[in-house]
């Protein structure tokens, strides 16, 4: 397996400042679930242990991995080695140092996660995929973390039918992403879906 920062290489120079895969001691997965009403959306959230001799992957170090001093929110990849596909992906929360052991641990969350948060937003005439793929970045969902031509195909599907919909969500309707997301589903019958930590439509 193969981890990447930031993206997945496709240089020689990208895989030098990308591949972090030989200071990898071992990675833990954990998955848990967003729920809403009956529907539930798995999310993968997992930790990385490295190898940190001379504080490579420090924040503070400017001449490591980080070298704008901010691990915060930078993309994360495990790939498969052998068909370089994404097993899993997320964004980074936090970095902590063992200095006596020349080791960090990373814990990384699911770019779903960002879902389990309330929305502000005011959409005239989107198509319902067009509202959802709003929704996804106004909550911040990297979109590296979304298939954007699955999300085109059916904005196109929409708008051959001449199906568009309206948003208004202020601070006090205290309406979740994940929540308002499932209702325009409900409405539509179509379905958003995680393979990998990356999001369909």
């Amino acid at each position: 397996m193969k981890v990447y920062l930031r993206k997945i290489p496709s240089t020689q120079e990208e895989n030098e400042y990308c591949d972090i895969s030989g200071y990898v001691k071992r990675v833990n997965i954990n998955s848990r679930c967003l729920t809403s009403g009956g529907n539930e959306l798995q999310i993968n959230d997992f930790t990385i242990e490295l190898i940190n001799k001379n504080g490579i992957f420090s924040e503070i170090n400017n001449t490591g991995f980080f070298p704008d001093n901010n691990a915060y929110k930078i993309p994360v990849y495990l790939v498969d080695e052998k068909t370089m596909s994404i097993i899993e992906a997320g964004i980074i929360k936090s970095i902590s140092e063992n200095i006596n052991k020349n080791t960090c641990v990373v814990k990384i969350s699911s770019p779903l996660s960002l879902l389990n948060s309330n929305i502000e937003c005011n959409y005239t005439a989107l198509t319902p995929p067009g509202v959802v793929l709003n929704i996804l970045g106004s909550l911040g969902v990297d979109p590296d973390f979304i298939n954007t031509g699955s999300f085109e195909f059916a904005k196109s599907y929409y708008q051959n039918l001449n199906v568009s919909i309206d948003l208004n969500l202020t601070r006090e309707d205290k309406k979740n992403g994940f929540n308002m997301i499932n209702e325009i589903l409900a409405m539509t019958g179509d379905s958003v879906y995680c393979a990998n930590n990356i999001i369909y439509y």
